[in-house]
């Protein structure tokens, strides 16, 4: 019995000498997965700059046309800028570089991000910026504003290099109703009104003027004439308000430019409503204009 108890206390002597020199031959930490030594471990980082960018340069631009309408799309006025960091390009943050316009008096063009275009040198990038301008956006000088960040100062410098450029002038305008008719009309009636209006005038470019409408005597088959001082025209309706002359409407005279709205009206739109104040006692027959009457904007 003592001879198979030492030989177990051998045994396991044997086994915990073979187990020492496992682990330490590293198969233990195969086994477990812990580190066998030393181990490798990498370091990354970023040095930034702490000087502040530049808006060096912006393009100077030629005077600028309005799509009337905007149709089929708005004008798009594109153009350089310059960006510099004294600590290098890889230091200027392209995510706040943003341009748009400005005009006293006027909303503000909202600001557009620009796009990086190519590298001018070790500290100067350049980038494409592209604004749309609306039919309507006034004429006259805007200025143009630029504004960009580095990732190291992050100071947001802005800047406009007094650069400016001419957005042109555009008198423009749709008729809804180029032809207006009346229902029969018996001599001696009075406040006859049209049976198609409004005529609904439409400003399609930026010019801000009044709309005034040139008219002419009408003329019967037989020469006989209709005359235009028996026309009205205003921009209300409802209780006659199209005949009542100059109240709330005006009064048209043969071969004369009048006044009937003064400036654009709500939606950039005015509605015209057409009477006709006193039926003469004329031959019954058709009247119709030999010259046609003209609507235009003027101040």
């Amino acid at each position: 019995m003592n001879n198979k108890k030492g030989i177990y206390i051998l045994i396991s002597f044997i086994f915990v000498i073979l187990l020492i020199s496992i682990v330490s031959a590293g198969l233990w930490s195969k086994i477990t997965g812990k580190a066998q030594g030393p181990q490798p471990q990498n370091i990354a980082l970023n040095v930034v700059g702490i000087n502040p960018i530049v808006i060096e340069y912006i393009e100077a631009l030629a005077p600028q046309q309005p799509t009337e309408a905007d149709t089929p799309a708005p004008t798009t006025v594109t153009f350089e800028i310059r960006v510099t960091d004294p600590d290098g390009v890889q230091d200027i943050n392209p995510s706040t570089v943003r341009a748009w316009f400005t005009k006293l008096a006027s909303p503000d063009k909202s600001k557009v991000l620009c796009l990086f275009s190519s590298n001018i040198d070790s500290d100067t990038d350049s980038y494409s910026c592209s604004i749309d301008m609306n039919y309507f956006d006034a004429s006259g000088d805007w200025s143009i504003r630029a504004e960009a960040a580095d990732f190291g100062n992050t100071a947001l410098i802005e800047d406009g290099l007094g650069i400016t450029f001419t957005y042109q002038q555009l008198a423009a305008m749709t008729n809804s109703q180029p032809s207006l008719t009346w229902p029969n009309l018996v001599p001696s009636a009075i406040d006859q009104t049209s049976d198609n209006d409004p005529a609904t005038i439409a400003n399609t470019g930026n010019y801000v003027g009044n709309v005034k409408i040139t008219a002419y005597d009408l003329v019967g088959t037989d020469s006989t004439p209709f005359p235009a001082n028996l026309f009205t025209i205003g921009e209300t309706t409802g209780a006659l308000e199209e005949c009542d002359a100059p109240a709330t409407a005006a009064q048209m005279a043969d071969s004369t430019s009048t006044i009937v709205a003064a400036t654009p009206g709500g939606g950039n739109a005015n509605n015209l409503y057409y009477c006709i104040t006193t039926v003469p006692s004329v031959p019954t027959q058709a009247y119709s204009t030999t010259t046609s009457w003209m609507v235009v904007y003027e101040l």
